[in-house]
């Protein structure tokens, strides 16, 4: 038998993990932060406890993906003191703090982007929204707690987080949402959050609708199953669905602790949301910024006079983007995969890169014509200058009276002759006149 909505008790874990780009400036490591993931235990006490270190996440995914995701040369994590917790005017309790950073090369390219990146890590908040809160109000409490924007309310919940932050790390400029990743579970059963509805109603499926949009609107039917059609199935007792929101999992069960056990089944789940599943979307957000940075790079190419070897180290750049953060994944871990997959799909990453990577080609050609149309004049210009002086000046060292009257005689026109080729030539005429304007631009 389940509570009534409004009655805080009716559910237990109400846990949530928060994911959003951060602009990382200060000292690496910044103070008070440990190197690698942070460290949750599970099945604490028994022969196969689990520690979320770098290592049991690695053998868990067979993927590895320790240098990009949990050596402490790009992952840090800091849990608070007992009692020193941050806690939001709406609720939300923060029990540990991740940064995660591009890996060393992929920082350096960014570096060079002579746009300036607005993102360049990731941050991960792990907490729990309050316990006072009834149900109903949950959704309300999991969007405020994912508001980023800074027109909103002030920009009193972006600046409250960038507290939470340490120093040298801020959100990123253009961060409006934080990926959210949700857990509820109940003693009984989950009560109906939407009023007068029938008792065959899905209420795990509600829970999932209202979680992932973060909203209390009361929707219809249809709006519930075409949200569904997201949901991720899995067996073991919960529901999930994901998507670029984030992550929701509802218990279908009660959570209790089973005789010679020390905690309940959803342990587990509440393990693999904080470890695995936060790892796919903190690493879908790296990817979206290094994709991100390069388009940005490319059109302030695009609208400059760039080099050749500017393009080509953007080609390079997006190469090893490609081969080593967009082609990660997984492994063994299959559920992490799905959603890490899922999340570069509906981004349109491949797309985006494909579109990348044929603009950066174009660019390439239209730079090396450029350069090439340059030389030519370049060395038209040198053959009309040279040309026309060199034979004036033989003739002028030819003449039984070599002055300087004479000199200028001669010169005269030597001059109208470069002139006439100059402005003859199309490719000579721009080569001259893009010297000048170089030249009022620098003045």
């Amino acid at each position: 038998m389940s509570r009534p909505a409004d009655d805080p008790a009716a559910v237990l874990r109400r846990e949530v993990v928060l994911v959003f780009a951060v602009d990382i400036r200060g000292t690496w490591p910044p103070a008070g932060f440990e190197g690698g993931p942070v460290l949750l235990p599970w099945r604490k006490g028994q022969e196969n406890e689990v520690t979320s270190d770098a290592a049991t996440r690695d053998l868990y995914s067979q993927s590895g993906l320790v240098p990009l995701l949990w050596d402490p040369a790009v992952r840090l994590h800091r849990a608070p003191a007992e009692g020193e917790s941050p806690v939001s005017s709406d609720g939300l309790t923060v029990d540990a703090v991740e940064l995660l950073r591009l890996d060393r090369r992929s920082r350096a390219s960014l570096a060079a982007m002579a746009h300036g990146t607005q993102a360049n890590g990731v941050a991960i908040v792990h907490g729990r929204l309050s316990a006072q809160l009834p149900p109903v109000e949950l959704p309300k409490a999991l969007r405020l707690a994912a508001e980023l924007n800074p027109q909103h309310k002030g920009g009193a919940r972006r600046l409250w987080m960038n507290g939470v932050l340490p120093a040298g790390v801020r959100i990123a400029e253009g961060e409006r949402k934080a990926v959210h990743l949700a857990l509820v579970t109940s003693a009984a059963e989950l009560p109906q959050l939407d009023p007068g509805q029938p008792a065959e109603a899905d209420v795990h499926g509600r829970w999932l609708y209202h979680m992932y949009l973060a909203t209390q609107s009361v929707p219809d039917e249809a709006a519930v199953a075409a949200l569904l059609t997201r949901e991720y199935h899995v067996i073991g007792g919960i529901r999930v669905l994901f998507g670029p929101r984030g992550l929701v999992t509802v218990a279908t069960r009660p959570e209790v602790i089973d005789p010679g056990r020390q905690e309940s089944y959803y342990a587990g789940s509440s393990f693999r949301h904080r470890t695995g599943y936060a790892d796919a979307f903190a690493l879908a957000k790296l990817q979206d910024i290094a994709v991100s940075a390069a388009e940005a790079e490319l059109l302030r190419l695009a609208r400059s006079e760039p080099r050749r070897v500017d393009v080509a180290r953007l080609e390079r750049t997006v190469l090893v983007l490609q081969r080593v953060y967009l082609a990660a994944g997984f492994g063994d871990n299959r559920d992490a995969h799905a959603m890490l997959r899922r999340q570069y799909e509906e981004a349109g990453l491949a797309g985006r890169v494909q579109t990348l990577r044929e603009d950066l080609g174009e660019l390439s050609r239209q730079v090396q014509t450029s350069e090439s149309e340059k030389t030519n004049a370049i060395l038209g210009l040198i053959a009309a200058v040279g040309l026309p002086l060199g034979t004036g000046l033989a003739i002028w060292s030819g003449l039984p009276s070599a002055g300087a009257d004479s000199l200028w005689r001669t010169l005269l026109p030597v001059g109208v002759v470069i002139l006439v080729l100059v402005t003859a030539f199309p490719g000579l005429r721009r080569l001259v006149f893009d010297a000048v304007k170089r030249k009022g631009r620098r003045s």
